[in-house]
Parts: C-alpha cells; sequence; structure tokens
C-alpha cells in the first residue's frame, strides 16, 4: 500500500542491495551483488543468480540473464538507482520511475523488528569493545587492535558495518585513519560498528584524553534533550 501511494504503479523492480534486503530481509555478502526484487502488488519475487543464494523471506528463484524478469513488467514500473544500460531496456518495456527518495522515506521508519535488530547489534559493539580493552596492550600496533576487535565480531556471529579505525597519538586528527603499525599510546581513538543480520551499530570511543572530563560535562547537559520529537 505504501508503495502505490508514491505514484499510480503498476508494480516495481529494484536492484540496490539496501532496499532489496528491506522487502526480502536478504543480505548480499559482495556489494556487487546478483539480486532483483519485483512486485505486481499481488505477489512478491525475488531473483538471483545461481552464485548468490541468500536466506530471504522469499524463496530465490535462479535466472540466467535479466531479460527473464523484464519479460514481467509493464505499465508504470517503480525503480531504484540502476544502470543506464538497464534502465533503456526497461523503457523498451514500460514506464520506469525512479522511485528511491519514496523508499528512503519507508525505510527511515523502523519497525519494532528492525528496533529490536539495532538493539542488538549495539549491544554486540559494547561486547566486542569490552572483551578487546580487557585484553588491549602497550605493545600492540593499531592493526593489531584492529584485527583483535574484529576477531571478537565473529566470534558473536557478526562482521564489521565498515572499515574498524584505531588510531592513536597524533593520528587521531584524521578522522578515518588507515590502522598502522604504529604502536599503542594514548589517547586512543576507536570507531566501529556490527552488521547483526544486516543491521549496522556505530560506536566511537576516545581513550585517554585531556578532554574527557569536559566531554562528560557536555553529555550530561544535552543528555535531558536526547528524547522523541527532539529538533537536530
Amino acid at each position: 500500500k505504501k508503495l502505490n501511494s508514491f505514484v499510480n504503479l503498476d508494480g516495481v523492480l529494484l536492484f540496490q542491495p539496501q532496499n532489496i534486503f528491506y522487502f526480502t530481509n536478504a543480505e548480499f555478502y559482495f556489494t556487487n551483488h546478483d539480486g532483483i526484487f519485483f512486485y505486481d502488488f499481488s505477489k512478491p519475487e525475488f531473483f538471483t543468480s545461481r552464485m548468490v543464494r541468500p536466506i530471504s523471506w522469499i524463496k530465490p528463484k535462479i535466472i540466467e540473464k535479466i531479460d527473464d524478469v523484464l519479460s514481467l513488467i509493464r505499465g508504470n514500473v517503480g525503480i531504484d538507482d540502476i544502470p543506464l544500460a538497464l534502465y533503456k531496456k526497461i523503457c523498451k518495456k514500460a514506464k520506469p520511475i525512479n522511485i528511491s527518495n519514496n523508499l528512503n522515506d519507508m525505510r527511515v521508519i523502523k519497525s519494532k523488528y528492525e528496533i529490536n535488530m539495532l538493539r542488538k547489534s549495539c549491544k554486540i559493539s559494547e561486547k566486542v569493545l569490552e572483551k578487546g580493552l580487557s585484553e588491549i596492550d602497550e605493545n600492540m600496533s593499531e592493526f593489531e587492535f584492529k584485527g583483535l576487535l574484529e576477531f571478537y565480531m565473529n566470534k558473536f556471529g557478526t562482521e564489521p558495518s565498515f572499515q574498524t579505525i584505531v588510531a592513536c597519538g597524533s593520528h587521531i586528527a584524521t578522522p578515518h585513519h588507515k590502522p598502522s603499525g604504529k604502536k599503542l599510546h594514548e589517547p586512543i581513538l576507536i570507531d566501529f560498528g556490527v552488521r547483526y543480520h544486516g543491521y549496522c551499530s556505530d560506536i566511537t570511543r576516545t581513550i585517554g584524553s585531556k578532554y574527557e572530563k569536559t566531554f562528560k560535562k557536555i553529555l550530561e547537559n544535552i543528555e535531558c534533550e536526547l528524547k522523541p520529537d527532539s529538533k537536530a
């Protein structure tokens, strides 16, 4: 119903992993995935290649070529961001209408299930950090500590939601510093997250900063404002 409220659509054809995941719960291991979601408002269908068979709420159908899916479309078909060559193929079969912004508006409102997944992802991140800090050693390099954090991510059944950042000393001035062989010394910046059943957390912590007391005071003053409906 939400999809059809955007414009008068006869169906949707989605290619972006985040949009396919939203409707199918199927995670793709590689960014260059092989997956298509098609819905004509009667029966949702999920198509993949033989190389990719993700677990999904909808049983995937194996296809050999994109034309097997394009034969299903007609009329006004909602699409997300797709390659130009594919867009031209769709134009020969139907009238494509980009609904990417509408999909983003839908996805930003989280269901109870999604909120629960996000909370679990955050809790696992906290456990990963706790385990990592319990084993931190001044003889470790930034890169070694990154590896330790990611070891615990895997141990708890998750994977990094983005490239893990560990920086120390002057390196913390670079927000997206790539961990190096530099031995750890304070201050230390840790920025990481885990992906749990497709839902990502993101935690940044600074250890041994001379500004920690100031940070705590600022946080105490703004925490009362961190509540639903507060303006950014």
